[in-house]
């Protein structure tokens, strides 16, 4: 009888630039999938099918001006805050995404659309306008506190915000309060609950951590954190006695320069 039962279709929208918009995705989508048995998820990397170097510039410029020039990745940052330069960016981006976009969307004939990504807002609405389909649109702002202005450059759109500052941004940017809903921020469900106490000896055992030391945390987003090899260098000159557990997330220099230094020095 349930398998009779026609699902919904829901259909998600991410850009792989940093992993701030894919994580949040993936977790809606696994919550979703586990409590909601009329639910289908889909997820769908807007530049998957896009040519190489609009992958290139989008996902790869992100990670090495995060890394390498941060001055300038705040320059552009800052640049886009403009109105006008923000609109021809989400142009160029959009007719890159775009065929992509529309097959999947036509193909999979979903019910409800996500958007986790600022630049997927344009095509997404685009494609719906031009094939007359009326299918409900949200977008997840994945920036909790500091949005950027380019979130907000299609006014009839509905919104979820994780933090009322977003919510009173936004509104400033003359989208109706009644389209915007504030949530918390989304996490894994493997998250939501503290370990057990009765694992951390087993935990700690498995990774190295000294019980009897202090943990020194070090973490940046998804493309692990700028000029980390600075930050590690100079802490481990200064601190001693002490854990230090660093993020490197895709940054394989990082994680290579940290292996070669716990080496040198001999650190457990």
């Amino acid at each position: 009888m349930e398998e009779n039962i026609k699902k919904e279709k829901f259909m998600f929208f991410y850009l792989r630039t940093g992993g701030g918009h894919l994580a949040p995705a993936k977790a809606t989508a696994n919550y979703i999938e586990k409590n909601y048995s009329n639910i289908k998820t889909v997820l769908v990397d807007g530049l998957k099918e896009a040519p190489f170097y609009a992958r290139f510039i989008v996902e790869d410029g992100y990670r090495i001006l995060q890394n390498k020039a941060k001055w300038y990745f705040e320059f552009l940052y800052a640049v886009n805050k403009l109105k006008i330069f923000a609109k021809i960016n989400s142009m160029l981006v959009s007719g890159r995404v775009l065929p992509y976009i529309k097959q999947q969307i036509l193909t999979e004939k979903p019910t409800k659309i996500v958007i986790f990504h600022f630049f997927l807002i344009k095509p997404v609405y685009k494609i719906l306008k031009e094939n007359n389909l009326n299918i409900p649109v949200i977008t997840v702002v994945t920036d909790p506190y500091s949005a950027h202005p380019v979130w907000f450059l299609y006014k009839k759109q509905n919104i979820i915000v994780f933090s009322n500052k977003v919510k009173n941004y936004a509104t400033k940017k003359r989208i109706p309060s009644k389209n915007i809903k504030v949530f918390n921020f989304i996490l894994d469900e493997k998250y939501s609950n503290p370990i057990e106490k009765e694992l951390l000896p087993e935990l700690k055992e498995k990774y190295g951590v000294n019980p009897n030391y202090k943990t020194v945390l070090i973490v940046g987003g998804g493309d692990g954190i700028p000029r980390g090899e600075k930050i590690i260098k100079e802490l481990m000159a200064n601190i001693n006695n002490a854990n230090v557990i660093l993020v490197c997330g895709k940054n394989k220099r990082l994680y290579t320069y940290a292996n070669k230094l716990k080496k040198k020095k001999n650190y457990t």
